[in-house]
Formats: structure tokens, sequence, C-alpha cells
């Protein structure tokens, strides 16, 4: 059965500025989708009628989020909501569009799952109250990546899933699901993003080979993946848009449309194993000692465990090489430290739009709470990041401890500038930093890193290089490193 909303649906207008925040985040795959009428005409009809397998999930789980669901609290990235025991999120407006895109994607399944007998419950009361609620059309909820993630996560839950359903509710789970596949069936020609092309030939040729009658589903999926993976998969294994989590996610995909293809005894596609290799072998060379992934040119926040996940099946692949030519990184390792160099530039458009950096953790020191509290939300308004965040005060107790800990120290104030005035006092730094002033003198922060026996640069070497640039830019000659330095150092 399914869970009744939490609340009254609140007003739907008064959000275009919000709106129009979200698309210049996310680009065209953020917009609304408005399907026609004879679209939604021809993607309704039965849903499938039993599955003949269906998918594993290797991705790694979020058990805290899971529990955090069972107890009625939902969260993504900065945003919150919290529903009474025994109701579910859906039918009130969704606080932030991040929120409703995630939320509508259903990776939580997944997170639920590892939660035992009720985590599958709530899952499965989550699902029937979904499908009663936007199972049929959804202007935002329908996009084609969204829809593509949806069907993925929805199949991979498996049986325990589907198996207990009554009667009623399994129909309206089965003819969402069918309504959906042959949404991605229809619209997938016209899609161009290419990481919505990806997730949309993974999800057909999921459903293809799980449900009943899907042969012509998973022939169309297997051509459209064979084309995306031609088109993303770099021949040294890595992915074009230099995200190494990108590439985690694709070989999991890759690995899941084979695994399941071949447990059903059906022969998988050549392509599918020959790939397999070449990727694991590079995202070895990404992998974190915790299981994760480099957070570079994207970052989200299941990237705990995820390359372990990725290479689980691959067994102990452990790459050697300290360049990636093709995703140009360059990997150095001393002892337990391991620094990554990228020395590509950003990855064209589509692929980098949205390129970020991701982290693990985010420290802010303000005055108040609150307000670091709000910076942050700003910060994370559309980011797939849930780091550990820590807030303190310049009294806090604990603020040695937290400013101690960090490896880098930048100084981007003005302060030093004039007289010797310091962003950060001598009693936080210690010989396990480096610190990097911007100020291009000698300042009291540098004299106190060299005392502390950190390492210490300003910033002379930034601006010398800046002045080589604009020279550059200008004359078209590139004028010596040294030369521009020492004219600095002249007028200093």
């Amino acid at each position: 059965m399914a869970l009744p909303p939490h609340g009254p649906t609140p007003p739907v207008g008064g959000r275009d500025a919000e709106y129009a925040t979200w698309l210049d985040h996310t680009g065209k795959s953020g917009a609304a989708i408005n399907a026609s009428p004879v679209h939604r005409l021809k993607i309704s009809g039965p849903g499938p009628t039993g599955f003949m397998a269906l998918p594993t999930s290797n991705r790694p789980a979020n058990p805290a989020r899971g529990e955090a669901i069972l107890e009625g609290r939902w969260r993504f990235g900065s945003t919150h909501i919290e529903t009474p025991p025994g109701h579910g999120p859906w039918g009130p407006e969704f606080p932030t569009f991040h929120f409703a895109d995630r939320i509508h994607r259903f990776h939580w399944l997944r997170d639920l799952a590892v939660c035992g007998s009720a985590g599958e419950a709530r899952a499965r009361a989550l699902v029937v109250g979904w499908s009663e609620t936007y199972g049929k059309w959804d202007d935002f909820a329908w996009r084609l990546g969204v829809t593509a993630d949806r069907v993925i996560n929805t199949l991979s839950a498996g049986p325990a899933l589907f198996d207990p359903l009554d009667a009623e509710s399994r129909h309206a789970v089965m003819d969402s699901l069918g309504r959906q596949i042959r949404h991605l069936q229809f619209l997938a020609p016209e899609e161009t993003d290419p990481s919505v092309r990806f997730r949309v030939a993974v999800a057909l040729s999921l459903a293809g080979a799980a449900t009943e009658d899907g042969r012509k589903i998973l022939e169309a999926g297997l051509a459209m993946l064979e084309t995306e993976c031609s088109a993303q998969i770099l021949p040294d294994g890595g992915h074009i848009s230099r995200s190494p989590e990108t590439l985690a996610d694709a070989l999991l995909d890759i690995h899941a449309v084979e695994e399941l293809l071949l447990r059903m005894g059906v022969s998988a596609p050549v392509f599918l194993n020959k790939l397999q290799s070449r990727m694991a072998a590079m995202l070895s060379f990404f992998n974190t000692p915790d299981g994760g992934v480099l957070p570079a040119n994207g970052g989200g926040d299941c990237a705990s465990g995820l390359a372990r996940a990725a290479l689980r099946p691959h067994g102990g692949v452990n790459s050697k090489f300290s360049f990636a030519r093709l995703s140009a990184f360059q990997r150095v390792q001393a002892n337990e430290l391991t620094v990554y160099i990228d020395a590509g530039p950003g990855p064209d458009r589509p692929h980098g739009g949205h390129a970020h950096a991701g982290a693990a953790r985010i420290t802010i020191i303000n005055r108040t709470i609150e307000r670091a509290e709000e910076l942050l939300a700003d910060v994370l308004y559309t980011l797939d990041t849930d780091p550990v965040m820590t807030f303190a005060t310049p009294d806090a107790p604990d603020l040695d401890e937290v400013i101690g800990s960090a490896k880098l120290i930048v100084n981007a104030t003005t302060l030093g500038w004039h007289g010797n005035d310091t962003p950060l006092p001598a009693r936080f730094l210690n010989n396990q930093m480096t610190v990097y002033d911007m100020v291009y003198r000698p300042t009291q922060l540098l004299a106190d890193a060299k005392a502390s026996g950190a390492q210490g640069y300003d910033g002379l070497g930034m601006l010398a290089r800046q002045a080589m640039l604009a020279f550059q830019h200008w004359t078209g000659l590139t004028p010596p490193f040294e030369l521009m330095r020492d004219a600095l150092l002249d007028t200093m």
C-alpha cells in the first residue's frame, strides 16, 4: 500500500527566479519536458506482464540515509524535509528543484534495501505512492535522464520490491513502468545530452532484457549503448568528460547489462566485455584508499566505495602507470601520499558544461553559525554532494583542531598587504602544512609559516605568470618567467 502525502500542496507560483537559476546550472537537461498529448497517448498501454530476470545493483548504499528515510527525514545536498510517521513525501511541492530532481531518480531505493525488512517495506510503499501520484505523467519528473535513472533503480531493487505487492499496487507500479519504458524508447533519438543518452541506453537495455516480450527494446538499447560507448569511452579506458566518477558509473552500468544477459543465457555483445578491462585499469588509477574516486570534474555524494564496487567484478586490477595521457591526469605517489595533477583542459561541452570539483569535507568559520549555514546552502544548492560539514566560530574551543588538520592554507584576503596583519594566528600552523599567501610581498603569515616548519609561498609567482599571459595575449610573444619575476622584484 502507498503512504499518504505528508501535507497539503503549496501553490506552485512564484518560483520563476529559482527555476531560472536551476536552468543556469543544469542546462537543457534540467528543463521540464512539455510532451504533446499525442506522445502521452502513445506511451499509454499495459505494463509488463512479468519479468524474465532482474538486474542487480552493485552500487554502494548509504545506510545512514536509509535509516533517516525510515524516520521520515529526507535530505539531498543542503535541503531537507521531514514527513510525519507513516506518510510519504509525494504530493506537496518540494523545497527546491534540485531536491525534486534527486528524489524522483530513486537512487535512495538501494539505501532502504540495506535496512532490512522495514526498509524493503518502506521502499515498496514509496514506489507505489509515487506511481499513484506521478506514474502517468509529470513534466519535471519525466525528463529523460530522470526517467532513465528511475527505471534502472526500480528494476535493480529486485524481487523484494515487486513480489510482495498486492494485485492493485502491482498493477499501478507495472503500468507506470511500462509507460516510462515506452517514453524512453520513443524520445531517445531526440535526446542530445551525452550523459542522458548513455543512461537511457542502459535503461532500455536492462528493461528489454528483464521484461517479457522486450526483445525489440533490448536491441534498441544495446545499439544505442554501443554508439554511446564508442563516443564517450576513450581508447585508454577513461571517460571523455575526464570525470573519474562518471567513469566508475559507466563501468557499473556496462557490467550490469552484461551480467544480466549472461545470467539469462543470452550472448552479450562483444563490446561490453572488451570495454570493461580498459575501463577497470583506468578506474584503478583514480581509486582512493576508501574505495572512492578522485573528485575531479564532477563528484557526487555516493563516491565513497564507488570505485571499489565498480572494480570488484574485475579482480585485483591495479594500474602501474603514472600518467594517463588521454584522460590527462598525472599521479605522483610517495609513501601514503598520492597527488593527482589535472594536466588537461576542461572537458568540452556538453561533457564539461556542469563540471565541478567534489569535496569530502567543508569547514566554514564565521562569526555566526546561522550565516555559515546560509552560505553553505547557497554553495550546495544544485550539487550532488553531501560532504561532512563542520561549522565553527572564531572563539570555538576546538578551532585549533579543526584548522590544524588542514594540509593546505590559502590566504585570498587582503590581510597582509599593509603592516603585519595576518588572517591566521601562528598557533594554528604546523610543519605538515603548505601555506600559500596570494599577497605579492613577504607577510607575517609566511613568516609564521616558516617558523612553524610549514612550506610557504607568496603570490609573486602567480602575478609574474599572469603578466606573462597578458604579454603573450597582446604581442604573441612569450617572455621568460625569470625576466617577468625579476622585473616585478625591482619594482617592489
